[in-house]
């Protein structure tokens, strides 16, 4: 059974980051990053990763200078990571964004996308209402006569109860318009909010309204179901400009808040933008602040991610700046060394990257990464879209094998202590109605053309568990069964396909090799019989008193004393009783037969009798060989009473 030949893996991913977190917050895991997936001729950039089920979809934008160039594309990865399949999807309508599709699911098979653009231009918003199998439900796009819509600095955001949808876009220097939509696309309420010029928003833990502008303003808005309804507040950070709030987060724990990545202005010292991490409470005010990072490849702030895993009031934050992996506990403190991940560097060099939780608890890491040319610049035309996605964290698992490396960490990031934000609230703000257009748009559905390649490690399992049972018990031996297609079983026994196989009888080495995606786990039974007293012990009453009202009392007869564990099958079995003078008064060779105080009809008298009880048992292997042999004999005295 060990010797069955493991995947076919090339070569092994070294994905440490998000191994060293779930053994730091998590006891007793060590789950390890799987097989590698990297997918040529799917070009694109900024990736949104929808979790469906134990594989997942990523949604990509498509590259503005390739021509034929798609609106955007879908590609579906199985739970094994590899790519089922892939869809470019294209419009005529060219004021349909290109770039950057938001997505939110509703996990009932439906996701929602909002078409963004990765350039700040004129167009309209687009958002499509999609089935888990790539076909587009309805696709409608919004446009106002009066304000400039920015189909860039908008969002996408799903009600806490999944009931309803909220766009939020900037209207350029007339404010930001927020309007809410029934699962049909249908407007429900429509609102521009004139002091706050859209950047980045959340909808809290109770389902209020957070919108951060691309400045130092912020506003919490009431949210009434699909009503928007009034301003709480608005507020200003007094101490820093900020380029940018990326990816905020609400946090519904003990103490409800939110947690976002900020970016400050670049100074003229270091011509360089800082990057932290802050959470405001639900009045705005700031609980936490962590350091400032700084590393003068950030380039933009395009590819920051911000994602927070674990439970409510124990969780873990990771910033993702490209390629760069900021880690810091609830308090903002940091949890470990920054890191930065990319690819072989002298092939690879990542572009961007985003994480996701997927249903088997399971870390999906997505994005893209550039090749590098013969003078070592980097291919921007054409990147590969990349894949890979842990074991399930609740699972422990040792690597067997490993390999050339597919992901290496190369760098050292910078962190300053930044002064403490300051607070101001402001006293004027504004809220009107705002008129939208409805209109419809079609897209044209082509399967993507693509070829993956495939790295990693192999993840290796090996338990050893005992059990101890009588030869006439029949037991069940059973593995984890994760429920999922390309999971497979192979027994010992030959059986094979079930995570279950009953009827265990004899003992020995039972062996079950399961293989699912990048991963073997083998477990071994160890099956060995109890000692035979445990096993056979058989108990005789001492006395009977055959005119008794009590059933049991009335007989004399041989008990088998585990008789729950099932009913043992005699090869020989004798019982004889004697009366004091040696006579012989009752014989049996049945286990079930018993004396009732008679002789040849005749009650006996009330005296001491002598039993003599023999019997043996013998365990045959299937192929007919005797594999154990247990047998005992006992006498003793039985009081007959009247």
């Amino acid at each position: 059974m060990f010797d069955k030949k493991l995947p076919d893996m090339k070569m092994i991913l070294r994905i440490t980051y998000i191994a060293i977190f779930l053994t730091v917050f998590y006891v007793g895991v060590n789950a390890q990053m799987s097989v590698f997936t990297k997918a040529k001729h799917l070009n694109g950039e900024y990736s949104s990763v929808v979790p469906t089920g134990n594989s997942f979809m990523l949604f990509s934008g498509e590259k503005k200078v390739l021509n034929d160039r798609a609106n955007f594309r879908v590609t579906r990865f199985d739970e094994c990571r590899d790519v089922d399949w892939s869809k470019a999807y294209k419009t005529e309508n060219e004021k349909v964004g290109t770039g950057y599709p938001l997505v939110v699911s509703d996990f009932s098979n439906y996701s929602y996308v909002l078409l963004k653009d990765t350039e700040d231009e004129d167009n309209v918003l687009t958002l499509l209402k999609m089935k888990d199998d790539a076909q587009i439900k309805w696709s409608k796009t919004f446009d106002s006569k009066d304000l400039d819509l920015s189909n860039y600095d908008c969002n996408l955001l799903l009600s806490n109860d999944s009931r309803y949808l909220y766009v939020v876009a900037n209207a350029k220097d007339k404010g930001t318009v927020v309007f809410s939509l029934d699962k049909n696309g249908e407007i429900l309420s429509s609102k521009i909010i004139e002091e706050v010029n859209h950047g980045s928003s959340i909808l809290d833990a109770v389902g209020d309204l957070f919108i951060f502008s691309n400045g130092s303003d912020y506003v919490k808005i009431d949210i009434d179901d699909e009503k928007i309804d009034s301003i709480f507040w608005l507020k200003s950070l007094d101490s820093f400009k900020f380029d940018k709030v990326v990816n905020p987060v609400a946090i519904d724990g003990e103490n409800s808040s939110i947690i976002t990545g900020v970016v400050s202005t670049k100074s003229e010292e270091t011509d360089t933008s800082f990057y932290r991490v802050v959470e405001f409470d639900l009045d705005g005010k700031i609980l936490n602040e962590s350091k400032g990072y700084t590393s003068p490849d950030y380039e933009t702030t395009e590819y920051n991610s911000l994602k927070v895993f674990g439970s409510n009031n124990d969780y873990m934050i990771f910033y993702m700046l490209k390629n760069k992996v900021l880690f810091f506990d609830s308090q903002l403190r940091e949890a470990m060394p920054p890191k930065v991940y990319q690819f072989n560097e002298q092939e690879y060099f990542v572009a961007d990257a985003s994480l996701e939780l997927c249903k088997d608890n399971s870390l999906v890491m997505t994005g893209h990464c550039y090749t590098l040319k013969d003078d070592n610049s980097l291919d921007t035309l054409y990147p590969y879209l990349f894949a890979s996605k842990t074991q399930p964290f609740d699972k422990e698992y040792t690597v067997e094998a490993e390999e050339e490396n597919c992901l290496v960490d190369t760098a050292q990031i910078e962190s300053y202590n930044m002064p403490d934000l300051g607070l101001s609230t402001k006293d004027t703000f504004t809220i009107d109605t705002v008129e939208l257009e409805v209109g419809d748009v079609d897209f044209t559905i082509e399967d993507a053309y693509f070829k993956q390649e495939k790295c990693g490690k192999i993840n290796m399992e090996i338990t050893d568990d005992e059990f101890v049972i009588c030869p006439y018990e029949r037991i069940s031996l059973a593995v984890d069964n994760l429920k999922c297609a390309k999971q497979n079983f192979e027994w010992s026994t030959g059986e094979s396909g079930s995570a279950k196989i009953d009827g265990i009888h004899f003992q020995g080495n039972y062996y079950c090799t399961v293989t699912y995606c990048d991963t073997v786990k083998v477990s071994k039974f160890n099956v060995v019989y109890d000692d035979e007293e445990t096993c056979y012990e058989v108990l005789y009453p001492n006395a009977l008193r055959p005119d008794s009202q009590n059933d049991d009392q009335k007989i004399f007869k041989a008990y088998q004393k585990n008789e729950e564990k099932g009913v043992v099958e005699y090869d020989v079995f004798t019982m004889k009783i004697f009366n004091r003078w040696g006579e012989k008064v009752y014989e049996t060779d049945k286990y079930s037969d018993a004396w009732d105080g008679t002789f040849r009809g005749e009650k006996l008298p009330p005296d001491v009798y002598l039993y003599y009880i023999h019997w043996e048992v013998n365990i045959f292997r299937p192929n007919g060989e005797l594999d154990k042999r247990f047998e005992d004999t006992k006498e003793g005295q039985v009081v007959l009473l009247r």
